[in-house]
Formats: C-alpha cells, sequence, structure tokens
C-alpha cells in the first residue's frame, strides 16, 4: 500500500473510532435542553453578567490602567461562566454531558487496542430505533460494548444501592440485546464468529465498586471504568478471528455507519457537537489566530516603509481568507484574518486622517 492509500487508511479509521461520535444521543439531548432553557429564559442570561459588571464598577472605577480593564473584562466572563453553570444545572445537561464524556473515555481506552489488530467503531445503529455505543473487531472476535455513568456507585462486585443494581441489570440487558443484534446481522451476512458484550461503568461517587464480574453465566461482562484497562489487558480473547475476516467485518460496520450517517444527513438531522470540539473551534483555534497574526504585524516593523507593510498586510488578510475555506484550519484563519485586517483598517485610517488634516 502506498504512502497515499496509508493516510486515507489511517484516516478513516481515526473517523470511525473518534471522540466525535460518542455519546451523540446524550449530547443531543443535552443541546435541545439547553436551548429550550434560553429560549425561556434569554432574559436572564443577558441579565447577569450585566450585573456581574455592575457589582465590580465602583471597585473597576477606582483602579487605573490594566487593573480596571482585568475587573472588568474578568466581572463579565465570570458572568457568562454564571450563565453557563445555571443552564448545566438548572436543566440536567450536566448529567447527559457526563454520559457522553464516559462513552468517550471508554472509546479512548478501547482505542489504544489498535496497534494489536482491534478495529473500532463508534456509534452503530443496525435498526435505527437505538444505537450500540462501541463496537470492537479483532483477533478475538467481536465485542459489544455499552458505556454508563452515574453520580451515583454502581454496583460491582457486591458494592452499591438496590435502585443502581436495577440500572447495572438494565444496562447488562441493553448490552446483550445489542451484542445479538450485531450476531443477527453478520450471520445474513454469512459469517460466524463470536460476538461478546460488555457494560462499562463510570461514577463521579467517591466510593464505587471495583474490578469486573460476569453477567449471569453469560458471555456478558460487567467492568468498573477505571479497571477497564486491565480488563482489557488480563481478560480479552485474543485468537479466534484472521486478518482477512476482521477487515470484512470492520468493512460492513463502516458501510453502516456511512449508511446511517447519509440517513442522518438527508433527513437534516446534525450531530451535537462536543464541549472539546466547541472549545478548540471557538476558542483555541481562533486566540492561536489572533496571536499568530498579531506576531506577523509585529514582524512588518521590520519593512521601515508604510508601502510595503501595508501590501503586506493586505497579503495575509487576502492568505486568510482563502484559509477559511479550508474546514480544520478555518478557526486559525479567522482569528489570522480579524488582526491583519484590523491593521489594513488601520493604516488606512492613518493615511486618511493625514491627507484632510
Amino acid at each position: 500500500m502506498n504512502v497515499a492509500g496509508k493516510v486515507t487508511e489511517w484516516q478513516r479509521r481515526r473517523d470511525l473510532s473518534g471522540r466525535e461520535r460518542t455519546g451523540r444521543y446524550s449530547r443531543g439531548l443535552a443541546w435541545d435542553r439547553i436551548i429550550g432553557f434560553a429560549a425561556l429564559w434569554w432574559w436572564m442570561l443577558l441579565v447577569l453578567p450585566l450585573a456581574f459588571v455592575l457589582a465590580f464598577l465602583p471597585l473597576a472605577l477606582r483602579a487605573n490602567g490594566v487593573v480596571r480593564g482585568a475587573l472588568l473584562g474578568g466581572s463579565a466572563v465570570s458572568g457568562l461562566w454564571f450563565d453557563v453553570l445555571i443552564a448545566l444545572v438548572w436543566t440536567g445537561a450536566a448529567t447527559q454531558f457526563m454520559g457522553a464524556s464516559g462513552e468517550a473515555s471508554t472509546s479512548e481506552i478501547l482505542r489504544g487496542l489498535g496497534k494489536g489488530g482491534w478495529r473500532l467503531v463508534n456509534n452503530v445503529s443496525l435498526n435505527y430505533r437505538g444505537d450500540i455505543d462501541h463496537v470492537m473487531v479483532g483477533p478475538g472476535g467481536v465485542l459489544v460494548v455499552e458505556s454508563k455513568w452515574s453520580a451515583e456507585s454502581w454496583p460491582i462486585n457486591g458494592y452499591g444501592t438496590r435502585s443502581m443494581d436495577s440500572r447495572k441489570q438494565n444496562a447488562a440487558s441493553q448490552v446483550q440485546r445489542g451484542a445479538k443484534e450485531i450476531a443477527d446481522w453478520l450471520s445474513e451476512a454469512g459469517i460466524d464468529v463470536t460476538v461478546r458484550s460488555m457494560a462499562v461503568f463510570w461514577t463521579g461517587a467517591r466510593r464505587s465498586g471495583s474490578g469486573w464480574e460476569p453477567w449471569r453465566k453469560t458471555s456478558t461482562v460487567l467492568v468498573h471504568g477505571p479497571s477497564l484497562r486491565d480488563w482489557l489487558r488480563t481478560e480479552l480473547p485474543s485468537q479466534g478471528m484472521g486478518a482477512e475476516m476482521i477487515e470484512r467485518v470492520y468493512s460492513m460496520l463502516g458501510e453502516k455507519v456511512d449508511e446511517q450517517d447519509q440517513l442522518m444527513a438527508e433527513s437534516g438531522e446534525m450531530a451535537a457537537p462536543t464541549i472539546r470540539k466547541l472549545t478548540i473551534e471557538w476558542a483555541v483555534k481562533p486566540m492561536a489566530g489572533l496571536v499568530l497574526g498579531a506576531y506577523a504585524i509585529w514582524l512588518m516593523h521590520f519593512a521601515h516603509d508604510w508601502r510595503i507593510a501595508f501590501a503586506a498586510s493586505a497579503a495575509a488578510t487576502g492568505m486568510g481568507l482563502l484559509a477559511c475555506r479550508i474546514t480544520s484550519v478555518r478557526g486559525i484563519a479567522a482569528g489570522w484574518t480579524v488582526v491583519t485586517f484590523a491593521f489594513v483598517l488601520a493604516v488606512v485610517f492613518i493615511l486618511v486622517r493625514g491627507a484632510v488634516a
């Protein structure tokens, strides 16, 4: 396989096992709650940052220079973060986001098995009524995995409350149904392989269960999240499926995922963004672009001629606009373009002001 083919294959595996594919249902529910809350209480969300600024205004007016700006900026940002906190707590969206975080944590651990010949596909839907969180295909066969999160302790190995024991049973039943769906689907294609199932439990409780336990003498295992790596290292089967069959099943799963994504796109349904992606795309990348653009402007003072500096900044703005068409660097290009274009406007303003004077 040539270099281009290897890069394409690597990108394909990354897309199918990517963090963006995890927790789609939970994230979608969380964002729906937040949007509904914002539509109802928009006035309060606007008033709170203003209230924070007004509260610190007397102190800011007594300060000077950078301190004053820091107080006003810090109070405004604090108000915005208070908005976020209220939205997460009042809507219950925080629990949904933690559920999505649990899926992402499981996915990160499972993805580490790639060097051992295992392939991971996140968010697989066979019947379009529900999804399977993770499907692993590798030398030991097929492993169907569901991830669960709770603020309370999960009763793994006998520890926990009766109410949580009921939730544990529901999770075990869910992952068993998912494993049966996968097994039946593969059987229809003439593929007879061993399909095992696992439920991974994450919690925010200080005290919780540990390790893992079999579920009622079946092929299903229930694993405490922090013990997942140990289970994979000591219990994961390593024989039962050849490389050719692994690639065949993995290819079928990829095609199924493409089909479900296509149906989502045609229906106008969009996957809710992750907090991580929002932070990177709307904060980290634009900030990086602003910093790079500022350094580019700083370098222009070596030109010693305003015409060269103006031409260079205009060219930099043009480059930024062109780069905005590239999805992967759009955030960086946006920050870069804002800074360089601001410099162009500043030069024009100075020239016009000088001509008028």
